[in-house]
């Protein structure tokens, strides 16, 4: 044999810690795959779910017939949801 090693009829010599790592990595690309395609959505794809539910709160927040607090509230969540963080949230006072 050109590698050195005598062939007696049995099977090919295997580490089997490198085999078990083989499969183990197997079956966790398999998962990491399907939950990809079950999960993954890209930036874009979550933008535009964020700009549709604004519009929708909107849209429902438009239709109350009693303005309140709720109204209020729900308003601001959607702002904070689509404004990016402020570096200074108290604002100055101007006289």
């Amino acid at each position: 044999m050109p590698d050195g090693r005598i062939v007696c009829g049995m099977g090919e010599i295997v580490n089997l810690g490198r085999v078990r790592k083989q499969k183990a990595r197997a079956v966790a690309a398999e998962t990491a795959a399907a939950r990809r395609v079950q999960f993954g959505r890209t930036k874009g794809e979550v933008a535009a779910d964020a700009a549709a539910k604004a519009r929708v709160a909107r849209v429902l927040d438009g239709a109350l017939r009693e303005r309140g607090a709720v109204v209020a509230s729900s308003q601001e969540a959607v702002s904070e949801e689509l404004s990016p963080p402020t570096p200074n949230p108290v604002a100055p006072i101007v006289r």
